[in-house]
């Protein structure tokens, strides 16, 4: 049997904390999570030096940044799980851009994409690659190493886990986590604060998050639109187009802390994010839980989650992105949506689904 308290290392991306994401909020909210119910966590980014033998257990996250996690296999012994967040970048990079510049998103494997982008994040952020076996082995290579190692794999919904199944042999048992929001604050307003035409987005601003064609969406109608989050590193180009393009019917207002956010997803009606591709869209799932209205693409994981509680768009169509708008902001509020949401979406069942993983691995 393992020891108690068992001791936990989180580990990801470089990246997890200069640029936050969905994935650095779900391994703070889950860490914080299992220390109620007694578990020694510490969250590590990168490639930090670790004294592995001050842990029981690993836990990584972002299956597609393999190279981080083969840097920490090859210097432990560990037992391990793996929360995949198996994003699928295909989708937005076969329509990213137009001529000669599409070209390699199109010809190219989704795989052979991935490789290069680690490259890329190495010759211009100076992102460290960490693993030659990466190199050698290649991005798909490396993750089917990593989900057949694993002790136990983590996916956050079973959509997430047939995909895994149709890209790679898998035998490792899996544990669905639930992505959650927290329930420590109200979500509820009085009615009067709702703008009835008021859409908002909460994401990084990036090509995936699809902002350009939401803001072309929101031009020529009779709705404000409100961008709250950052540009992604290398994505610098696509904000300026985002603002280029622009009416004053548009306010980007940066990264806000979360308690500032909590106002305007009390004041917004729809919360729209017409993604390429998401797991889960934590955004969209608070959004809800505030009582919004959600727009969203349908290319990942939303529909296990929303059911026919959200509207649903083609992300490469500015048509579709604005027909959504138009049938969530005439619909009411689904109060079945957000009583599932802080029935089965919240941190402690997460955490409870986390450690029952974990557990299995000493039986």
């Amino acid at each position: 049997m393992m020891p108690n308290p068992l001791r936990v290392a989180f580990i990801s991306r470089p990246t997890l904390f200069s640029v936050r994401g969905g994935d650095t909020v779900q391994m703070e909210s889950t860490a914080q999570a299992l220390r109620e119910l007694g578990i020694e966590v510490d969250i590590l980014a990168g490639y930090q030096k670790v004294d592995y033998s001050d842990y029981d257990l690993l836990h990584f996250f972002n299956l597609i940044r393999p190279a981080n996690i083969l840097y920490h296999l090859k210097r432990c012994n560990n037992p391990f799980v793996i929360s995949p967040i198996f994003v699928d970048y295909s989708y937005f990079q076969r329509y990213d851009k137009k001529g000669w510049r599409s070209l390699p998103g199109k010809i190219l494997s989704k795989w052979t994409m991935e490789y290069l982008k680690v490259l890329a994040r190495y010759i211009v952020n100076k992102e460290p690659i960490g693993s030659a076996e990466y190199l050698l082995i290649g991005h798909k290579a490396a993750m089917q190493k990593i989900l057949s190692r694993s002790g136990h794999i983590l996916p956050n919904s079973y959509s997430e886990m047939s995909r895994l199944n149709k890209e790679f042999l898998v035998r490792t048992p899996y544990t669905v986590v639930p992505n959650a929001v927290s329930l420590t604050h109200s979500t509820s307003g009085p009615a009067s604060t709702r703008d009835e035409k008021l859409i908002l987005c909460v994401a990084r601003i990036e090509g995936n998050k699809n902002q350009l064609n939401l803001i072309r969406a929101v031009k020529g109608t009779d709705f404000k639109l409100i961008l709250i989050g950052r540009a992604a590193p290398n994505h610098q180009d696509y904000m300026m187009q985002c603002q280029a393009e622009s009416t004053n019917q548009i306010e980007f207002l940066g990264e806000l802390p979360h308690h500032l956010i909590k106002e305007y997803y009390l004041r917004a009606k729809v919360h729209a994010m017409p993604s390429w591709f998401e797991t889960t869209g934590l955004s969209s799932l608070e959004a809800a839980a505030f009582g919004c209205r959600l727009v969203m693409g349908s290319n990942g994981d939303e529909k296990e989650y929303f059911g026919e509680d959200a509207f649903y768009c083609d992300p490469s169509s500015v048509q579709s992105i604005r027909d959504a708008i138009l049938l969530a902001a005439e619909a009411d509020e689904s109060q079945g949506l957000k009583q599932k949401i802080h029935n089965e979406y919240n941190w402690p069942n997460a955490a409870r689904k986390t450690l029952e993983a974990y557990r299995s691995l000493s039986t």
